[in-house]
């Protein structure tokens, strides 16, 4: 695609048989999607290294504003006896729970999230690429830890499987990214077309 300012943007991939220059027998095919000029992108929420944050949370909190609300992260403690949906609608805060996979643009080290993608009425919450817990300085090693992991496969709207003439037919699979999973009202499906 290109753009008004005539640079040219990546919106779809396809890796597989051709016949006649369609799309045609087994392949693979990703539709990405953009906020504005920047490319929504997927992350799991999962501390890389050591798992001292993980041991003692259920996930991530999102922000508002690219500011921390304590510690960034809901403790089991403060989550007590409540389910996740519970102690989110009480305290009108969602959580990344770990584990999950979130979709946004990356803007330094906050990830960039449309509120309605989780239910919320903001239009963007963030959540940080890294969080320091106060209560990890006492332990040994590093307190700084990195809570978001880049998944490059899970960017766009898959569908692998059978074409015939540039359409899906036959057997195949279609992955839906977290961004668009409230729209299709599901995130994956398997069978026929």
């Amino acid at each position: 695609e290109t753009l008004p300012d005539g640079t040219k943007r990546i919106i779809a991939t396809y890796s597989g048989e051709m016949q006649n220059g369609n799309k045609h027998g087994k392949g693979k095919y990703t539709i990405f999607s953009y906020d504005k000029d920047k490319r929504i992108e997927a992350y799991k929420v999962e501390e890389v290294g050591s798992k001292d944050i993980v041991s003692e949370s259920i996930g991530v909190l999102f922000c508002t504003e690219q500011k921390l609300q304590g510690d960034g992260i809901l403790t089991q403690k403060e989550l007590g006896s409540s389910s996740v949906d519970a102690w989110s609608k009480s305290k009108k805060s969602f959580v990344a729970q770990w584990g999950m996979t979130v979709s946004g643009v990356l803007e330094g080290k906050w990830l960039k999230v449309k509120g309605d993608h989780i239910g919320a009425e903001e239009e963007y919450l963030w959540l940080p690429m890294e969080l320091k817990p106060s209560w990890l300085a006492s332990k040994k090693g590093k307190s700084t830890k990195t809570v978001l992991q880049r998944l490059e496969d899970e960017d766009g709207l898959v569908y692998e499987g059978q074409f015939s003439e540039n359409k899906k037919s036959g057997y195949g699979n279609i992955l839906v990214p977290f961004h668009l999973r409230s729209h299709f009202g599901y995130w994956a499906y398997t069978g026929g077309w």
